[in-house]
């Protein structure tokens, strides 16, 4: 489509139709957007960490650092989340280096999310870790008309997972040297999120949509509402 576009775009420019050659153009470019973001989109790397994921959950131990901020989530929710005892939980995205699946040793890239099943306040942007956990793809949604969260994901370069049980699944193997604006940032922003929750009630995807709207953070808590806030 884009091809046929340039062509049409062309001939009506050698024509001296300067305003349909305009309109082509847009068309051309709209049409090669679109195939580039298809291609990349599907596009795996050999060694994308994805391609040792499967379908169903699988043990294996991953290296690599810490790309964005960890929080804690959490991990109750529905009308139901009052009667339950599930721990708040630790989420991060980290950037694959090596990954061990099935006894075997092999180097990855490629970004990966990593759920702790814990709350974990040690860990922080740009540690070099090593997860141990169970590894699968992120699914995509169940039913016809909910919330895409694979495609979410795949669009900031993530379609794996690992769940990790406990913290002692998650082991520090090298400290980061942030940059002193990076923590001054950093700190400033969690000092600004808990003014947010002073006198509210621990409601996750409520407190999750004013990180968002007022600090710019992106909370896995906003569900389905992250979409439409897009």
């Amino acid at each position: 489509m884009a091809t046929l576009a340039g062509g049409a775009m062309a001939a009506m420019w050698w024509r001296g139709r300067r305003g349909a050659a305009r309109r082509w153009g847009l068309l051309a470019v709209a049409g090669a957007g679109a195939a580039w973001s298809v291609v990349y989109g599907d596009h795996v790397r050999k060694d994308e960490v994805a391609r040792f994921a499967g379908g169903e959950p699988q043990l294996a131990e991953v290296t690599g650092v810490i790309d964005e901020r960890p929080y804690v989530v959490e991990s109750r929710r529905g009308d139901f989340a009052p009667f339950t005892a599930v721990p708040p939980a630790t989420a991060f995205v980290m950037r694959v280096e090596s990954v061990v699946v099935a006894g075997r040793p092999e180097p990855a890239s490629g970004r990966l999310y990593v759920r702790i099943g814990q709350a974990e306040h040690r860990l922080g942007r740009g540690d070099r870790v090593t997860v141990t956990g169970w590894i699968k793809q992120i699914e995509g949604p169940s039913n016809p008309g909910e919330w895409d969260y694979r495609r979410y994901m795949a669009s900031r370069g993530v379609r794996a997972r690992i769940s990790v049980p406990r913290r002692e699944n998650c082991r520090v193997v090298g400290k980061a040297r942030a940059a002193p604006l990076l923590r001054f940032m950093d700190g400033a922003g969690d000092e600004a999120a808990a003014a947010l929750r002073l006198g509210m009630e621990r409601e996750a995807q409520r407190l999750a949509f004013l990180d968002a709207i007022l600090l710019g953070r992106r909370h896995p808590d906003l569900g389905d509402l992250d979409e439409s806030f897009r």
